[in-house]
């Protein structure tokens, strides 16, 4: 045994050859499920804010935002690694390709809106507010469709007819 690693898969019965990043990569799946629903959360609780004015509640939206972004690194990382381990061709590719870069658009994007969000907190704005809560909902229908694009190369494409 090269390494405690290959060791602990050998005496698992996982003695396939699996090094560590091929292992990190089939991690996207369970890992990605920490951002997805630190976002959605993010938003229910931003919403909720507009009606329970405690200063509690708005710090727990930001708290989630934040982890989302935290969160969504690793799991991207792993997606990338996975994707490289997926021969995918024709119309799966294409839902591949769709599904890494809207992914990849939902991490960059988490970051921009925490920092609006501070800035609102510094700089309160009823105008600024409404923005912020629009791109944190269209933040959360890009994850809804890379969610969709990843279940459909789990489900396959047909999963749900009539979407891309």
């Amino acid at each position: 045994m090269d390494s405690l690693f290959e060791e602990v898969l050998a005496s698992a019965g996982h003695d396939n050859g699996v090094g560590f990043l091929t292992l990190f990569g089939r991690m996207h799946p369970s890992l990605i499920h920490f951002p997805i629903a630190f976002i959605v959360f993010a938003l229910v609780t931003e919403v909720v804010s507009l009606f329970w004015k405690k200063p509690e509640v708005r710090w727990a939206a930001l708290f989630l935002l934040v982890s989302a972004g935290v969160t969504a690194i690793p799991a991207a990382v792993a997606g990338w690694v996975l994707s490289g381990d997926m021969p995918f061709s024709g119309r799966m590719a294409e839902i591949m390709t769709m599904h890494a870069w809207v992914g990849t658009a939902v991490i960059v994007a988490v970051w921009p809106l925490v920092f609006l969000r501070r800035w609102l907190d510094k700089h309160p704005s009823r105008n600024g507010r409404i923005i912020f809560l629009a791109a944190l909902g269209i933040l959360v229908v890009a994850v809804a469709l890379t969610g969709h694009l990843g279940g459909s190369m789990v489900y396959g494409p047909d999963f749900l007819p009539g979407w891309p």
